[in-house]
């Protein structure tokens, strides 16, 4: 069966591969040039992209100084640093210029070529050339030029010159004053440079200034230059116009301009002799994705792409190909392939049949051997050996790729599974040192922020789990060092070096005590092709390192390498990811303390209270909490909700928060009504004086108005005291209030008139009497209410189980209902507002995207204001329904507040007040009598006095009475 099979396969596959594989071998070709054409599409657009990007930040960071402002030649020369600066970070980048409202020009070049040095007749060390021009108010513009060095000192100038060059005038320039971003221009020949390219242009808003950078073209041509898909294959890049295309960027850059007259002017397609790049030009539909068209009897295939850019733009890049150069190694293979079936058809007809017997078995062997590792079962038992050479060496070599991949998938699970940094990198030097025999084992990871190469891990043959040696010795290498190490870091490929040739680190070599150690440096490759560390191998010289073995082992680096390196750098963003969580997290308590006084920096200190009171609980060994233990991801959730649990406060306004008096809203009200009081006596005042020149009895009438002026005073004092809130108002004092309030003084003028749209909706809400009007000198009136829209309440069925007694308005301003308030400043609205700042919290925190071990953040943090016996709020919860770490939150956000000396409205309390209050929170079923009990046992109250409390507040405490069943 196997032996007819085989023959007739054989024959039928003879008689069509030859078709098939050229037909295949064009396509894939074909296809091929189509990838290549595409990727140098993105390239170019992607060189182009990042070149503008360069330079644009460039000029921005420009336009931000004031540089714009500039307004004589020093004040300009003064910015050279940040100019010559800019200019180095990017080389294409060919001036950097500001054009002024006033017709003053400003521009610096580099002198980073021969071009530059002969258009500019730059002196020998001159680095940079400046041109400044000045237009005064009457005469010719004047223009000086500079010539500088590396450390911009100046090296020659030419006396000011006249000039016709206006700024105003470039294209550049009204682009850029009529556009509020930064502007690209289409490509077009630079005046003095006498290149192509574009400029990049921007006008800071309120300046009176266009900060510009020019760009020439030429890297574009030079990228095209680096392709040539066959001898005779043509590629440029065009910029398509109404009547013509024009040459932006071509294999030979000289041929992109062209004399006309006397004067260079962009080529055009004709200009650049190119037979078969003029015939394409004139074709209907060169810009077509592919084209097929025949020159002097031989066939072309051509192909056009839009230049991938964010932007619409005209630039198009064309290859042209000849078919016969680009399809040649499809007929080689055709020729071959006829050549190789012929032959393998004769020979395999008299084998195939005592062949057969002998491979069908151990094929069968290896057949059910790949079916287990399709299966990933890998059994470490070698195969059977074979009489037949190739199926033997098949059979070992499946032995061994069994292995290879059981031992590759065993370190993956490993790497994937670890989630410390640091235990990632030694567990990748070991794991490698192990995988592939090696005497030693060295990690290198590159600091971003330092710019080094910093020796990390080092691991010999030997070393347990734990014990690998930190370079301790060995300082870290700037990256722009050329080193060996530093040359495999920038190259991105692996390679061999005696040990000697690799500075520095013979102190951790030489101890191993090789002959002739050599070192594999293999490079860690990130997914965007960067390196970001070193893995280095230790072998010595008898170890073979050459032998194919050791070339086998040398390749599962690599492709370890890559996943390691993969693997590191997701575990190192995942950190920073979390650690700028963390910080903003921190910055939002932050700035909640620093929102009011009132708060200080209580949002900062309770989580170090309750992350205390958690590490005592998990380092208990009897009681309630002897097995009380946090996993890391546990600690992580209890440092979130500590930090976040008053993040509601950012909704809280500041004029609730800080109230001080009564009457107190974004302003005290009291200015009103001491107001009202002067328009009173004036009122008395104009009275008596009319009853005066009426012929009354003058000395009465005096003594009748002082008598009057002296009860509005004493009246208002009283008011005052009042609106002070500092004793509590008895009934007496709320009649008196009442009884004020039936005065009455005159107001002539609308009240509303020049007022916000909400206040007059207020105000609209009761009709507006006749002036002039008598009104009291206090009043509750109906525009003193804010009504609580739909937003503002919570239903009994709302979906986070809020249990709240909502007062029935948003806010009640009422001069009266204020200054009756019987203790305190605070009105129920006023209290309700400021207990909101809890259910904000759980409302905001509801609404984020939790990962699975963070999802108790908001319950944690939105109970702290809940109580054991289940009268807190928001939601009554009881201390059974509570976890232990918000019942933690609780004591810690009471203790802080008892003893926090940074409010203003309160003085600190030493700490033995602080934990009788508590213990009198307990008795009533408050807080949790366990966790109490271990905040003064473990000594954690004492522990956070001494570190955040102030020496006075801290003193003896009597615990006894405390600690009593």
């Amino acid at each position: 069966m196997i032996s007819v099979l085989f023959i007739s396969l054989v024959v039928l596959f003879g008689l069509f591969f030859r078709q098939f594989i050229y037909w295949q071998t064009s396509n894939l070709l074909i296809e091929e040039s189509k990838r290549i054409f595409s990727r140098i599409n993105r390239e170019l657009a992607q060189s182009y992209l990042t070149t503008r990007k360069t330079i644009g930040q460039a000029v921005h960071m420009l336009a931000a100084t004031d540089l714009p402002n500039a307004s004589t030649l020093e004040e300009r020369l003064s910015f050279l640093p940040i100019l010559q600066a800019a200019l180095t970070q990017e080389p294409n980048l060919t001036d950097l210029e500001v054009g002024y409202a006033t017709g003053d020009y400003f521009i610096v070049r580099p002198l980073i070529d021969d071009h530059m040095r002969r258009q500019f007749n730059a002196p020998e060390e001159a680095t940079l050339v400046v041109d400044n021009i000045v237009r005064p108010p009457y005469g010719k513009p004047q223009m000086q030029r500079i010539w500088m060095n590396d450390k911009l000192s100046e090296i020659a100038s030419t006396e000011p010159e006249p000039t016709d060059y206006d700024p105003r005038l470039r294209p550049w320039y009204i682009e850029a004053i009529n556009s509020d971003k930064a502007i690209t221009t289409a490509p077009y020949l630079f005046h003095f440079v006498r290149q192509m390219g574009v400029t990049i242009a921007f006008m800071p808003e309120g300046e009176k200034a266009v900060v510009a950078g020019d760009v020439t073209l030429f890297h574009l041509s030079q990228l095209l230059a680096q392709y040539q898909l066959t001898p005779r294959s043509e590629l440029i890049l065009l910029e398509k116009t109404d009547n013509d295309y024009l040459v932006v960027a071509y294999r030979d850059p000289q041929k992109l301009l062209t004399q006309m007259n006397g004067n260079p002017e962009r080529s055009k397609v004709i200009n650049l002799d190119s037979a078969v790049i003029n015939h394409a030009a004139k074709l209907p539909n060169i810009l077509d994705p592919f084209v097929q068209f025949t020159l002097n009897d031989e066939n072309w295939l051509g192909s056009t792409k839009k230049l991938d850019l964010p932007q619409d733009s005209n630039l198009y890049l064309v290859m042209l190909s000849p078919e016969n150069e680009l399809l040649l190694e499809a007929k080689r293979i055709r020729e071959q392939t006829l050549k190789y079936s012929l032959a393998m058809i004769l020979l395999s007809i008299p084998l195939t049949y005592l062949l057969a017997r002998k491979i069908s078995r151990p094929i069968q062997l290896l057949a059910n051997e790949t079916s287990r590792i399709s299966r990933f079962e890998f059994i470490t038992d070698p195969l059977s050996p074979s009489t037949i050479t190739e199926v033997d060496e098949l059979s070992r070599a499946m032995t061994m790729m069994e292995t290879t991949i059981g031992q590759f998938l065993a370190l993956i699970k490993s790497l994937a599974g670890e989630h410390n940094l640091d235990r990632l990198l030694d567990l990748i030097t070991q794991e490698t040192m192990t995988a592939c025999e090696a005497r030693a084992a060295m990690t290198f990871i590159v600091n971003e922020t330092t710019k080094q190469l910093e020796p990390k891990i080092f691991r010999q043959h030997g070393d347990g789990p734990g014990q690998q040696i930190t370079f301790t010795n060995i300082e870290p290498f700037p990256i722009q060092d050329e080193s060996e190490l530093l040359c495999i870091l920038k190259s991105c490929k692996g390679n061999i070096f005696a040990a000697n040739r690799l500075e520095k680190l013979d102190v951790v070599i030489d101890p191993l005590g090789l002959r002739n150690p050599q070192v594999f440096v293999q490079p860690l490759i990130n997914r965007q092709g960067d390196s970001i560390g070193l893995l280095a191998l230790v072998y010595d010289e008898s170890d073979g390192i050459e032998t194919p073995k050791q070339q086998g082992k040398r390749a599962f680096i690599e492709t370890l390498s890559g996943f390691a390196a993969v693997t590191l750098e997701s575990r190192r963003m995942l950190k920073m990811q979390k650690d700028l969580l963390d910080s903003f997290i921190q910055l939002l308590a932050g700035a909640i303390d620093s929102k009011s006084p009132y708060t200080g920096g209580h949002c900062q200190r309770v989580p170090v209270l309750t992350e205390l009171l958690a590490r005592k609980a998990c380092e208990a060994t009897d009681g309630p909490f002897a097995g009380f233990c946090l996993t890391a991801e546990e600690w992580e959730e209890i440092r979130i909700a500590s930090w976040l649990h008053d993040c509601g406060k950012v909704t809280t306004p500041e004029f609730v928060v800080d109230k001080a008096t009564k009457l107190e809203t974004i302003y005290d009200r009291i200015h009103e009504i001491r107001m009202r009081f002067e328009v009173a006596k004036r009122e008395v005042q104009v009275r008596s004086w009319q009853q005066i020149a009426e012929g009354g009895d003058r000395e009465q009438i005096l003594t009748d108005l002082e008598h009057e002026w002296n009860l509005l005073d004493e009246e208002y004092s009283f008011i005052a005291d009042c609106n002070l809130g500092g004793e509590f108002m008895d009934q007496e004092k709320i009649d008196r209030l009442q009884q004020i309030a039936t005065r009455h003084w005159m107001r002539t003028i609308d009240d509303r008139i020049g007022i916000s749209w909400e206040e007059l909706q207020r105000k609209e809400r009761t009709p507006a009497h006749p002036l002039p009007v008598m009104e009291p000198i206090l009043a509750d009136r109906d525009d003193h209410i804010h009504l609580r829209g739909e937003n503002d309440k919570i239903n009994t069925d709302n979906p986070y189980g809020f249990r709240l007694d909502v007062p029935e308005y948003l806010y009640n301003k009422g001069e009266l209902y204020n200054l009756s308030i019987h203790k305190g400043t605070l009105t129920a609205e006023d209290r309700y507002k400021i207990n909101d700042h809890i259910v904000q919290s759980i409302i905001m925190l509801k609404q984020l995207p939790y990962p699975k071990h963070l999802a108790n953040v908001p319950d944690i943090a939105g109970s702290h204001h809940e109580k054991i016996d289940g009268t807190g709020y928001p939601r009554m919860l009881k201390g059974t329904e509570m976890s232990i770490p918000a019942r933690m939150m609780v004591i810690a956000d009471i203790f802080e507040a008892l003893t926090a000396s940074d409010r203003p409205y309160k003085k600190a309390k030493p700490i033995s007040d602080a934990i009788r209050i508590l213990a009198l929170m307990e008795k009533d079923q408050h807080i949790d009598p366990d966790l109490f009990r271990l905040f003064l046992t473990s000594g954690a109250y004492l522990e956070y006095a001494r570190e955040y409390l102030q020496p006075e507040q801290i003193d003896e405490v009597d615990l006894t009475p405390y600690l009593k069943a």
